[in-house]
């Protein structure tokens, strides 16, 4: 059974909520961390909490992706290449940019 199959049968038949899910997500992933790194040196176990936190967000949303992949009919393992090659081009252009306004 396809991973879309299997896990849309638990959330509402509504295209959008995909979306809505990804970006709550993506919006608890920045707190858990900005709440991790603050509390790094004061509280370890603090810190450690907000890191599970912030582990499960990431997986909440690497999910959501998956199934906007499956629903889109793209490759999981081909978009996760493509994505690290175009990181790797936008990095060099920012590095290439930040060198020539050093200069």
């Amino acid at each position: 059974m396809s991973l879309r199959r299997e896990l849309t049968k638990y959330r509402p038949d509504d295209p959008m909520f995909t979306f809505v899910v990804m970006t709550w997500e993506l919006g608890s992933i920045c707190r858990q961390y900005v709440r991790a790194q603050h509390y790094f040196t004061a509280d370890r176990k603090l810190s450690n909490t907000y890191k599970a936190e912030c582990r499960m967000a990431l997986a909440d949303l690497i999910t959501q992706c998956r199934l906007l992949a499956e629903e889109l009919n793209h490759n999981w393992d081909d978009l996760v290449k493509d994505g690290e090659e175009a990181f790797k081009e936008r990095m060099k252009d920012i590095v290439n940019w930040q060198e020539g306004t050093q200069l």
